[in-house]
């Protein structure tokens, strides 16, 4: 079966009727199917003269209502009976028709089925009304254009005010019964299955919902009847225009009905409904039109069909709107709140937007925090339905740039939203992201480190990987790392090929180095933290521990003088045991590379921890020496270990005459032990027996 939006009704579908007539009283005589016990109440009572006594030009009126049962909408049609059996006696005969079938367009295709059975009284008579009837293809048509200003009258009685019947007295019987078509037939299907009418009422009359909606009599024969309570507020005078002219020629304004009233069976909507037609069918600015809807129907999950129909970027009644013109109507506070963001289009408005201008969707982002509902980055999904534009705003907004926004669009989004700027340059994470990023005006990149995004890795080594090479990269760095401290160091120790005024800003903040030293460092980094180490004393503060990565990657420090020299001056301070074995290799290295010459500045960092004048040229000499003293454990216990792990060669042996050498020295010809030197002797003999 179709839908509240449907066009017709399957081929072939069946409508049940039932006719009520007098036999020893008003009663059912004849139905096509068995009737629940509540709607064969109503029927019986409702089939029944409208009044107490037959009235002239009232035979053949019409009554349309619901059933309680919500099975059925009964459409009546009720004839006086020639020479009755008892006087106002009726027939009726009644169309029982499914909900689903309100739905098609021309209702008036019913009211030729509604047939007067005469005076036949015997059941054979009756038979014809015990089956159910084909839904008609076509037929039936209104005897005349309906009178305009009853219609109108009606109109603004039915729509205009709050709940309660609304009543005419109108001359004949056709224009009365083709009114009542015309007003129900105008209605969405919703509205259809719950509205009532008769168009000869002589009394008033009620269903199992309470009073009739709209009743029409014959002048003269009618009855006083309240006016109906005030409603939200009357339609204005090109709304009433506009419906009016409609129930005779019916248009666009009938499909937007259709299309945007599923969402309520209440009289009340019809109002809402033609004014935003109106509104948006004339010169009025797109935000008078969503004002008048948000403002009639604030609550965001009420009236979604209207929102839609309005709102829809490709179809709805306000597409042909200028996409950033709509795009600041939707953030608006006072509509923001009151519209689901899926019923609004919004991230497809943003999207239209971004197309033509990507920084209108930027400056239109709501703040992460923010004022009256527009709430921070994640939408609050707590409204029935989703969430609402104020709550997805800025979600929405940011995830259009974030899938649409390109490198070259980084300047522009950062002008409106740094941290959405600089989210993207970590999460899309390329080179041409980190480039822009570095190319960033200033005001927008010191932004943009205030954000944290760039506070600890991999982001970080990724961002000083940027700035190297870049004209203002050693400026910008130093703002970094005054943001990220020695994590910013670390980075910046990680670029290959550290030197020159890189190496310098390296060592503008020591404390910085020390605690990136300290935190640990890979080899790698560890190396360039050597190259650029000032001195013995910052090396010893560190310590051996610091250095310990770049004293096991031998490769790192084989050709480099001046990192062998960290690893021995550290070493040589160590306790006895790893750093063995790289004080033994970087001695042999070092060893060989002073008796080459050169090397200065590995001499500087370990001259002042070797024993000797700082000013004496043999360099090598002043070396073995120094780690004679380790190995001899002057300065703490023997470390024959060390001796142990120097590779055989020149150097190896230079450490042992200086051990020989020193031995000797242990005991002058008095016998006295020089305080220091008590274990010279055991090393000697570790080295060769004597």
């Amino acid at each position: 079966m179709p839908s509240d939006d449907g066009r017709g009704v399957p081929s072939g579908a069946l409508v049940h009727q039932a006719l009520h007539g007098y036999e020893d009283g008003h009663r059912l005589l004849a139905a096509s199917r068995a009737l629940d016990s509540d709607d064969l109440w109503l029927l019986d009572r409702l089939s029944d003269a409208s009044g107490q006594r037959p009235v002239p030009d009232n035979d053949g009126y019409l009554t349309g209502y619901p059933l309680p049962s919500g099975t059925a909408y009964a459409v009546a049609r009720t004839w006086y009976v020639p020479s009755p059996p008892r006087p106002n006696t009726v027939w009726t005969h009644t169309l029982l028709v499914p909900p689903e079938m309100l739905a098609v367009e021309r209702l008036e295709v019913l009211f030729p089925l509604l047939r007067n059975p005469g005076e036949a009284t015997d059941n054979g008579g009756w038979a014809a009304y015990r089956s159910p009837l084909a839904w008609p293809g076509a037929g039936g048509s209104r005897s005349a254009p309906v009178d305009r200003a009853a219609a109108r009258q009606v109109l603004a009685g039915l729509y205009g005010h709050g709940a309660g019947p609304v009543t005419l007295e109108l001359d004949g019987l056709a224009s009365r019964n083709d009114l009542c078509i015309a007003v129900w037939e105008q209605q969405w299907p919703r509205l259809r299955r719950h509205f009532s009418f008769c168009s000869g009422a002589l009394e008033p009359r009620r269903t199992s919902q309470g009073a009739f909606d709209l009743l029409l009599m014959p002048p003269q024969y009618g009855f006083a009847a309240p006016p109906p309570a005030p409603g939200d507020g009357a339609l204005s005078d090109r709304a009433l225009a506009a419906l009016t002219d409609d129930l005779n020629a019916p248009g666009p304004l009938r499909d937007f009905l259709r299309r945007c009233g599923p969402d309520s069976a209440r009289r009340r909507v019809m109002p809402l409904l033609v004014e935003a037609f109106v509104a948006t069918s004339g010169d009025d600015p797109p935000a008078d039109a969503v004002a008048v809807v948000t403002a009639r129907a604030p609550k965001a999950a009420s009236m979604r069909h209207l929102k839609r129909a309005l709102l829809d970027p490709k179809d709805g009644l306000l597409s042909d709107v200028p996409p950033d013109e709509m795009l600041r109507t939707l953030l608006r506070h006072d509509v923001a709140e009151r519209l689901l963001a899926s019923d609004a289009g919004l991230s497809a408005w943003a999207a239209l937007v971004w197309e033509r201008e990507p920084a209108a969707v930027v400056a239109a982002l709501p703040p992460p925090i923010a004022g009256p509902g527009l709430r921070g980055i994640a939408p609050d999904t707590r409204s029935p339905g989703g969430p609402t534009v104020a709550s997805a705003a800025r979600h929405d907004l940011s995830t259009i740039v974030a899938d649409r926004a390109t490198p070259r669009e980084l300047s522009v989004v950062a002008v409106g939203d740094v941290a959405l700027a600089a989210r993207l340059v970590v999460d899309r994470d390329t080179e041409a992201w980190w480039a822009a990023w570095a190319a960033l005006p200033d005001p927008a990149f010191a932004e943009t480190l205030g954000t944290g995004h760039f506070d600890a890795q991999p982001p970080l080594n990724r961002a000083v990987t940027a700035l190297i090479g870049t004209e203002q990269g050693r400026v910008r760095w130093r703002a970094l790392r005054e943001r990220a401290g020695s994590p910013a160091v670390a980075a910046l120790l990680s670029q290959p090929g550290l030197d020159g005024a890189w190496a310098r800003a390296v060592a503008e903040r020591l404390d910085l180095l020390a605690d990136a030293l300290r935190a640990g460092l890979d080899a790698e980094q560890t190396a360039a933290a050597a190259d650029v180490s000032p001195d013995l004393a910052f090396v010893r503060t560190a310590g051996f521990g610091a250095y310990r990565p770049l004293a096991e990657a031998t490769t790192l420090w084989d050709k480099a003088p001046r990192r062998a020299a960290v690893v021995l001056a550290t070493a040589l301070d160590a306790p006895p045991g790893p750093a063995d074995y790289s004080a033994a290799r970087a001695y042999d290295r070092l060893y060989r590379q002073f008796r080459r010459d050169g090397a200065w500045d590995a001499w500087e960092i370990l001259s002042p921890a070797l024993p000797g004048k700082t000013d004496d040229w043999d360099r090598c000499k002043r070396l073995a020496r120094g780690l004679a003293d380790a190995v001899g454990g002057r300065k703490g216990p023997p470390r024959p270990a060390l001796l142990e792990s120097v590779p055989a060669g020149t150097a190896r042996d230079r450490l042992e005459a200086e051990l020989e050498h020193k031995a000797r020295r242990a005991q002058d010809d008095t016998g006295k032990s020089r305080r220091g030197q008590s274990g010279w002797e055991e090393i000697v003999r570790f080295i060769r027996p004597w």
